[in-house]
This record gives structure tokens, sequence and C-alpha cells, in this order.
């Protein structure tokens, strides 16, 4: 997947866990001392280079194949098999990890990823929504987005001693940041929408005979 773009300090990290979707990150520029907070991406590899950019994925090994899903942005996603699952969501967060004028864009990343994976033959198809309102989850994408913000404190938590911070540190730093709340409004859009979900049902009932 990686074969037409710089992937010569690209680290790729591949989690398995209970139920079913996928969880995944781009952690911006690492180095070594920083995998040691990675609490959910297995042990720290014998060989690394000093400084590397950083992609992680969680999947749930419950996925059913074909697999439908709407992610949290709105798009219809059908993966015909597990290796097309796994090839999107790491073209999906090399998008963000290539750092373009536009690699913050969620929408950007699908269309490159999924424009890039069907060039290379998987079997995959997505569709966006004519318009991206509340995102959408499911509770098992709920149980990963836990996983990543527990794992986000964790780096927080972990720190002891005086701090130094290159320009680079500073990056990966906000990215963690970043990460924690993109979680947290994850979190209260999906509340929300099971709130007026809930309401909607309830109105639908009517007064009881």
């Amino acid at each position: 997947m990686a074969a037409d773009i710089d992937h010569r300090d690209l680290v790729v990290a591949l989690g398995l866990t209970d139920g079913h979707g996928w969880r995944a990150t781009s952690h911006g520029w690492q180095t070594t001392t920083t995998w040691t907070h990675r609490r959910d991406v297995g042990k720290r590899p014998a060989e690394l280079p000093p400084r590397f950019v950083l992609v992680t994925a969680l999947f749930g090994v419950e996925t059913p194949f074909p697999y439908q899903r709407v992610d949290r942005y709105g798009w219809h996603w059908t993966f015909g098999a597990f290796p097309a699952l796994v090839v999107l969501v790491f073209a999906h967060e090399c998008f963000h990890a290539m750092g373009g004028p536009d690699w913050r864009d969620e929408a950007a990343a699908n269309r490159w990823a999924l424009a890039h994976v069907r060039r290379l033959g998987f079997a995959v198809e997505g569709a966006a929504p004519p318009r991206v309102k509340e995102p959408l989850m499911d509770s098992a994408h709920l149980h990963l987005l836990l996983v990543e913000a527990r794992a986000t404190a964790g780096e927080l938590l972990d720190v002891a001693g005086p701090l130094t911070f290159s320009p680079r540190d500073l990056q990966a730093l906000a990215q963690s940041l970043l990460r924690l709340v993109d979680t947290c409004e994850g979190l209260h859009h999906w509340g929300l929408s099971w709130m007026v979900a809930a309401a909607r049902r309830e109105q639908g009932r009517g007064p009881a005979l």
C-alpha cells in the first residue's frame, strides 16, 4: 500500500481486540522513548529508528465479512474481506501522516484512501454522506474510543521529572491532546444521538391505552 509514498520513517503497529470495527490513529513524529506509553499497541520492537512516524490501528476480531459500517464522519463503507479493511484504514492514516496542506481533513483522507486502495484492487466501497452531520457510533466503536482515550491519558500521566521539549516533541504532545479531544467529542456526539433517538422512540409510542 505504501509503495508509492515515502515510508522510510514510517512504523505501523496493528492490534486485535474483542468486538467488531476498528480504531486507528496517526501519532506523528515519535522517538524510541515514547513507545513505552503506547499501552494498546504491544511491546516496542527491538529495532526502531531514532525518530519515526507512528501509525496504530486496533481491529475487532468478531468483525463479520462482508462488513458494512457507517463511520463517525457519516461515510458508509463495505469491505469484502479483512485485508481490504486493514489496507483502507492504513491508507487513511497514511494520508494524515504525510502532512499535506489538508492532512487533518477526514473527508479528504477518506477520498484519498478509497481511490488508492481501489487502484490496488481491493474490494472496498465507500460513499460520503450528502452533508456530514453528527458523527455516528456503535457500541463496539465506543469501546475502541475508550481504549484510545485511556492510552492517550496514560501518556500524559506517565510524564515525570523536568521537561524539555523540542518542537517535534511539542508537536507529538499536541497531537496526543487533539486525539483526546476528538475522543471526547465522539463520546459527546454519541450521547446526544442516543438521547435524540430515545426521545423519538418515546414520541412514536403515543399515550398508553
